[in-house]
């Protein structure tokens, strides 16, 4: 009987979400990891790269969420942390650190965190780390050839950014090593990051509360209402077991299912009397929750706008240069960031299919210009899949290249609007709510 109100719940949902549960299956197991590869240009044209923006949701991390309580929490699962880093703080900011020095390491206290062993939250792994430097590598290898990596000294053609998190910087940290290995670019990179007060590499609702206002329209809808009534059964029979207090009004199943993807990468177990079909249905439901609330492009502006906008000011930059003969400084841009930094850009370019961002995901936004003509094209690779942004491109040439005018006043239409903090404020009700990073 259980198996049949199943399969009726996720027909349902299949009527609305994008794939069904037997498509979805597959895909689930992806979950762990983004293909480390961009993909290959194919085209007759003779193209030279001018620019690229490279986006990445952070490696392979330890759980973030708190499912059971530190009087009670499974025994069965110890996370090593082995990953480890050294640092060297320094009085001048501006400046190379000194060669010489003490080092400082930060070490979580075996036996006193939430999770059994020595991790803390949302900790990356040695696997996240090995993510992003294979992925580091992939890039390193595309576009080495291309002159874009060492057009002029690091510190004036590179530029990377990361969420004030510990996982996105490491995964930063690794991934650049690996595209300009120290040994060849010996030059500091600087890391810039903004507060969570500030950052827009997701939708923060610190910078713009009326975003609680959108999640909370997009769930009252009927279908969403549904859909949370019929995952009651299941968060009954979640609290049965002992999590969230045994309060089946305080269960997320996203936080569950995120505890237990966790699990699933290092080969552990699921949750204690989380079985394997718990586990798929509380994991589908995340899933199509998330792509319920970032698919509606009429509210995608609001999101992740102002970082979208932010991306194509650069690429407008680098377009006037080369209009004029200039070189596009800086060339090479790295940002790190979340699952939620690549769902809503996802939809901004209009991509139909939001599947769960793996980690180490990426996404390559590349300003080609012809060597004949001087034309400029976009091209957007994501995990190693080129994407037909707006369908501006009909790809018989090999590749979807966007003509450049073409895409930039397609994307332009998901800008905020020029008063955008000053909406945020009036337009939000006086309930803020933040959504998890993951």
């Amino acid at each position: 009987a259980k198996m049949r109100s199943l399969v009726l719940f996720f027909g349902l949902l299949s009527l609305f979400a994008p794939l069904s549960l037997a498509q979805k299956i597959p895909q689930h197991q992806s979950y762990c990891g983004a293909d480390a590869k961009i993909a290959p240009l194919k085209t007759s044209l003779n193209l030279t790269l001018l620019q690229v923006q490279v986006i990445t949701r952070h490696g392979d991390r330890t759980p973030v969420d708190t499912t059971y309580s530190i009087t009670n929490r499974p025994d069965d699962v110890t996370w090593n942390c082995s990953l480890q880093e050294y640092q060297r703080p320094t009085t001048y900011p501006d400046q190379m650190v000194p060669a010489t020095g003490r080092l400082y390491r930060k070490a979580f206290i075996r036996g006193r965190e939430y999770l059994k062993g020595n991790c803390g939250f949302g900790q990356l792994t040695s696997k996240g780390l090995q993510q992003h430097h294979d992925l580091g590598q992939a890039i390193h290898d595309f576009y080495k050839p291309t002159g874009i990596l060492n057009q002029a000294p690091v510190h004036e053609n590179v530029f990377v950014r990361s969420t004030d998190s510990y996982r996105t910087f490491q995964s930063a940290e690794a991934n650049i090593f690996s595209v300009f290995p120290p040994e060849t670019y010996p030059d500091e990179i600087v890391i810039n990051t903004l507060d969570s007060e500030t950052e827009n590499m997701y939708d923060n609702t610190h910078i713009c509360p009326y975003i609680s206002d959108l999640h909370k329209q997009r769930e009252s809808t009927p279908i969403y209402q549904n859909e949370q009534k019929a995952l009651e059964p299941l968060r009954k029979q979640v609290a049965e077991l002992g999590y969230f207090n045994g309060d089946p009004e305080q269960v997320s199943l996203g936080a569950l299912a995120d505890t237990c993807n966790s699990r699933r990468c290092h080969n552990f177990p699921l949750l204690p009397g989380i079985t394997q079909e718990m586990f798929l249905e509380m994991w589908v439901s995340d899933e199509w929750e998330n792509w319920y609330v970032y698919s509606d492009r009429s509210r995608a502006s609001w999101y992740i706008g102002s970082f979208f906008e932010e991306l194509l000011i650069n690429m407008e930059k680098c377009a006037d240069n080369a209009t004029q003969g200039s070189k596009c400084l800086p060339g090479y841009f790295m940002f790190s960031g979340h699952d939620s930094t690549f769902y809503p850009l996802l939809a901004v370019l209009e991509v139909v299919n939001l599947n769960y961002p793996p980690y180490a995901s990426h996404l390559e936004m590349e300003l080609w210009q012809e060597d004949k003509s001087g034309d400029l094209y976009v091209r957007i690779s994501h995990n190693g899949v080129e994407i037909n942004a707006y369908n501006c491109s009909d790809g018989s040439d090999g590749s979807y290249l966007c003509p450049y005018n073409d895409f930039y006043n397609s994307a332009q239409q998901y800008f905020p609007p020029s008063d955008y903090l000053e909406q945020c404020q009036e337009l939000a009700s006086s309930v803020k709510r933040e959504r998890k990073l993951r």
